[in-house]
């Protein structure tokens, strides 16, 4: 969040921008990759950027058929010029649009379960707000489609898949060890195995596992993907994944 200084001429004041030097404007990420700024119950997108200046449009303008914008100095501190509205400021949706833009921030930075960052985001928005985030299910798809872009690229061959770091870890604020099998790239017979120290502690207490082996949901490059349950109460937990790329009885023993 940034204060900035105000310098507009007579000529160039409008009344339905009001601007005081407690003003803020804060420039957060937009959609397209590019920035969008948040001035006074406004949005602006970076319209041009020039050797002195930067131009922003009003994100209403086009729906609502103006064209004017404001245009601030290079470091977006000083307010140059500014812009005639002919709708009023819609903070609740200010509020959204950051609360959003929050969100992604999050899903990217951290492992926190979209659930509940969904939760944190809809109790901090004031009423007004909080059904313009909209559903849970719509945000919780968003905050999967931001971490899916961070995912490595899927390697061409055996030879180029290294499972590391965090990748290799259980999801939670105290990662632990996920991948404890990985017989290599060097092998022709490929064998990754998946299993957490609570799920560990599962298998040695129990009395009955549940073996399983499925084709139909192996990932891609892989022939079976092989589930250990057990039983918990009324149901039966996974605990063990492995992923086979040649279903032999000798990958079976391993």
């Amino acid at each position: 969040m940034r204060s900035f200084r105000i310098s507009i001429s007579d000529k160039n004041k409008h009344v339905n921008i009001q601007l005081t030097s407690a003003a803020t404007m804060e420039v957060i990420p937009s959609n397209k990759g590019g920035q969008k700024m948040l001035l006074d119950g406004y949005m602006y997108t970076n319209k041009s950027t020039r050797k002195n200046h930067i131009w922003w449009s009003c994100v209403q303008g086009r729906s609502l058929h103006y064209k004017r914008s404001l245009k601030t100095s290079l470091a977006m501190d000083t307010l140059v010029s500014g812009a005639s509205h002919n709708h009023d400021p819609d903070r609740a949706s200010v509020c959204v649009t950051k609360a959003k833009a929050n969100l992604k921030s999050l899903a990217a930075q951290t492992r926190e379960k979209p659930g509940h960052l969904f939760a944190q985001t809809l109790a901090d928005l004031p009423n007004d707000a909080k059904l313009r985030l909209g559903k849970q299910d719509t945000v919780k798809k968003m905050i999967r489609r931001t971490r899916g872009g961070r995912h490595p690229p899927v390697p061409d061959s055996f030879d180029d898949l290294t499972i590391d770091g965090e990748w290799a870890q259980t999801i939670q604020d105290e990662p632990e060890t996920f991948v404890i099998y990985d017989n290599g790239p060097d092998t022709n017979a490929r064998i990754i195995v998946f299993v957490s120290a609570p799920a560990i502690r599962l298998l040695a207490s129990a009395n009955t596992w549940f073996v399983d082996g499925t084709f139909a949901m192996a990932p891609r490059g892989f022939m079976q993907l092989y589930v250990i349950s057990v039983s918990l109460g009324n149901t039966a937990v996974s605990t063990v994944y492995a992923v086979l790329c040649r279903p032999t009885w000798n990958c079976s023993r391993q």
